[in-house]
C-alpha cells in the first residue's frame, strides 16, 4: 500500500523507442520524498497472449538533519560557552562530514567528536566544540552515500545552524570616580545575559594601592583588613533573569583612605564568566 507516497503516474506509451520496436514504456514520479518514500516499486506490463513481466525498482530516500543541544537552529551564545551539534541521515550514508559555510571542519582542530550509538540503519554523527570570538557561521553536516544500486557518488547537505557569539565584554564597565572622605559613593556594571532564566552569581572585587592583585569583598560588599572592616560596601542586582541584560551596582559609604583602588564585576553562570 503506497497511500503515503505522492507520484504520478506517466503516460503508457507503445513502441516508443524505434532501436527496439515493440516494446512498451512507463513512468512513475515520486514527489516529495519523504523517508515513506522508501521501499521497493514494481512496474508490471501486460503482454498481447495476457502474460505479464515486472521490473522491481528500490527508492532509499536519504536526508541529512542536524539539531543543536540549545534546541535552536539559530543559537546566541557567549565566547567560552560549548555547543554539540548531532547529525542524523535517514537509511543511512558512506560517510558524514561538517562545514563551516563552505570549510570542511577537522576534527580535533575544529571539533571534538562525541561517541554516539547509530540507530538502525540511521547514520549519527556528534560533535561539539568551544565558543570562541570566531566561532561564528553557519554550520552544516553532508553525507556521502553511494552502494551497488547507485554506484555514483551522492552529497547532500542538512540545514544549517546559524551561531551567532555574544562578546564575553560588559556592556557597561563601572567608571572612575574622585571622591571624598565620609561620602558614599555609588559603581555599575551592566552585563549581557545569554542564558535568560539561569541562576546567576555577581561578585565584586577590590583591588588596593598597594594590593597585587584583586580580591572579591566579602559579605555584601566589605573589605577587611587584619580583622577590621575598613570599606563598607553593599551589593545590590537586578534578580529578574528573563530580560536580555543584567545590572548591578556597589555603593561604598563612609569612604576613607583605604577606599582608594580599583573596583571590578564579574558575572558568573557555573564556569562561564564576564
Amino acid at each position: 500500500d503506497k497511500s503515503v507516497v505522492d507520484g504520478t503516474l506517466g503516460k503508457y506509451a507503445e513502441g516508443a523507442n524505434a532501436a527496439t520496436p515493440g516494446t512498451q514504456t512507463g513512468s512513475h514520479t515520486v514527489t516529495g520524498i519523504t523517508e515513506k518514500s522508501s521501499g521497493t516499486y514494481t512496474c508490471t506490463f501486460t503482454l498481447k497472449d495476457g502474460s505479464t513481466v515486472s521490473a522491481i525498482q528500490r527508492l532509499t530516500a536519504r536526508k541529512a538533519v542536524v539539531v543543536s543541544s540549545t534546541g535552536s537552529l539559530a543559537p546566541n551564545l557567549i565566547v567560552r560557552a560549548s555547543i554539540t551539534l548531532t547529525c542524523t541521515v535517514a537509511s543511512g550514508a558512506k560517510s558524514i562530514e561538517w562545514l563551516k559555510g563552505t570549510k570542511v571542519l577537522t576534527e580535533g582542530t575544529d571539533y571534538q567528536k562525541v561517541a554516539v550509538t547509530s540507530s538502525g540503519d540511521d547514520s549519527v554523527s556528534k560533535i561539539e566544540f568551544d565558543i570562541a570570538s570566531d566561532s561564528a557561521g553557519t554550520y552544516k553536516c553532508r553525507a556521502v552515500q553511494y552502494d551497488d544500486f547507485c554506484s555514483a557518488q551522492k552529497q547532500f547537505e542538512s540545514e544549517g545552524v546559524v551561531l551567532s557569539i555574544i562578546k564575553a565584554v560588559p556592556k557597561e564597565d563601572p567608571k572612575d570616580a574622585t571622591a571624598y572622605g565620609g561620602t558614599t559613593h555609588t559603581f555599575s556594571c551592566v552585563f549581557p545575559n545569554p542564558f535568560v532564566g539561569q541562576t546567576y552569581e555577581i561578585v565584586w572585587s577590590y583591588k588596593g594601592a598597594s594590593d597585587s592583585s584583586a580580591t572579591p569583598m566579602v559579605g555584601n560588599g566589605d573589605v577587611y583588613k587584619d580583622g577590621k572592616l575598613v570599606i563598607d560596601g553593599t551589593i545590590a542586582k537586578d534578580h529578574t533573569t528573563t530580560s536580555g541584560e543584567i545590572s548591578t551596582t556597589l555603593a561604598i559609604t563612609n569612604i576613607n583612605s583605604d577606599s582608594a583602588g580599583e573596583y571590578l564585576c564579574t558575572i558568573k553562570w557555573g564556569t562561564i564568566f564576564i
